[in-house]
């Protein structure tokens, strides 16, 4: 009780300020973006900027010590819809994107335990990060909307448009 204040803040999946994109929907190798999951798995996001403004929030407003909160996007997206609406629209072809189900992923990693075994050294997999990754992700911020005002800028799929439009006219330069 007489202790210093404290907020824990936890975001989503950051984006913006020149991170690439492209690692929103999984490890990119050469122009191949892999996914693992279905693509209608919902991802949560957050612009990096909007996440600052909410770090301001949670200083300037009583209501947000002592407590935890998620900090996210309210708008809900889907790997394809960034996909679709952010990386191919404006007819541009964007990444090429493979989808790897659940279920294909887990023969990966007996694959991978083989390869490993074999070499003695590869990349590492298991079931928990398997399951981690294909994963929908619902995170709610609406409690620390309502302990502080906080909102995010504009509409996700707008700064994602905005995003995508500065590294396509960045590659070109």
């Amino acid at each position: 009780a007489n202790g210093p204040d404290w907020t824990v803040l936890r975001p989503s999946m950051l984006f913006g300020n020149g991170h690439e994109l492209t690692s929103l929907i999984g490890p990119k190798i050469g122009s191949t973006v892999l996914s693992f999951g279905r693509k209608t798995k919902h991802i949560k996001l957050i612009h990096v900027k909007d996440a600052a403004a909410a770090v301001l929030s949670a200083i300037e407003k009583d209501a947000a010590k002592n407590r935890i909160f998620n900090i996210s996007h309210q708008d809900q997206i889907t790997v394809d819809d960034l996909v679709q609406k952010c990386f191919r629209q404006n007819g541009c072809r964007g990444p090429r994107v493979i989808y790897i189900p659940k279920t294909a992923g887990l023969m990966g990693i007996v694959l991978l335990k083989f390869i490993k075994k074999a070499i003695g050294r590869g990349p590492g997999m298991n079931k928990v990060r398997l399951a981690y990754l294909c994963r929908d992700i619902l995170a709610d911020s609406s409690s620390f909307r309502e302990a502080t005002g906080w909102q995010p800028r504009e509409k996700l799929l707008m700064q994602l448009s905005r995003e995508t439009n500065k590294d396509n006219n960045s590659s070109v330069i």
